[in-house]
């Protein structure tokens, strides 16, 4: 089963508590909401014009667990990339989030890439939902596959490498030769002027670190 951009970057993002450590690693949090506009652009689904977000076409069947965040971005006056990810990630409505991020996950849940985990705590028996680690391996190995060897590179996944290296989870799945070796060759990757999908995307994740640098200092 291929997995879309949002959900291998979730499967990849979530702890043993089914969540993303939004309180331990802001840059996680912000990049699932990357992730997220990222797939609808690359789905031409929305596009950026003007430096500003407009929709293009409605949603498809498989890219539904994202209304959410296109129903924002279709109720709302044009807005830059940043300013939806401060929206969702530097908002007192901390419901936005959550609801994208839960149809996200559920979505992960429906296509049979999570587990259920019954752990004892002092509160009494919690169920956790979390990512299967052969799903897992499985987004490892196409990474793998298509940067590292001579598999043939898709641009989802290259976006996908990008967010995951900008949320250091990169290291968390690859050893220290490998991530220098896949540091390098995204780095050739996005300096290739001729593919202009994967320099809009570096730009705008950058765009984004900065805005958030600026909103927390």
């Amino acid at each position: 089963m291929n997995l879309s951009i949002a959900k291998e970057y979730l499967l990849c993002g979530m702890n043993e508590k089914g969540n993303i450590d939004s309180y331990l690693s802001l840059r996680q949090q912000v990049c699932f909401t990357c992730s997220c506009l990222l797939e609808l652009i690359y789905e031409d689904i929305i596009s950026i014009k003007d430096k500003k977000i407009y929709i293009e076409k409605d949603l498809t069947e498989s890219n539904i667990y994202l209304l959410p965040l296109y129903e924002f971005i279709k109720n709302s006056k044009p807005m830059k990339f940043e300013k939806i990810v401060e929206a969702y990630n530097f908002s007192t409505n901390t419901k936005r989030m959550k609801t994208l991020f839960d149809r996200v996950k559920n979505s992960l849940i429906e296509d049979g890439c999570t587990v259920t985990i019954e752990k004892n705590t002092v509160f009494g028996n919690k169920t956790y939902i979390k990512s299967k680690d052969e799903a897992k391996d499985k987004v490892v190995q196409k990474i793998r596959a298509e940067i590292l060897e001579t598999g043939k590179l898709d641009n989802s996944t290259i976006i996908l490498v990008s967010l995951l290296d900008k949320s250091e989870l990169l290291k968390t799945y690859f050893s220290k030769y490998e991530l220098k070796c896949l540091k390098e060759r995204l780095k050739e990757i996005q300096n290739d002027s001729n593919n202009q999908i994967i320099k809009q995307a570096v730009d705008y994740i950058d765009a984004v670190f900065v805005a958030v640098i600026v909103s927390i200092s």
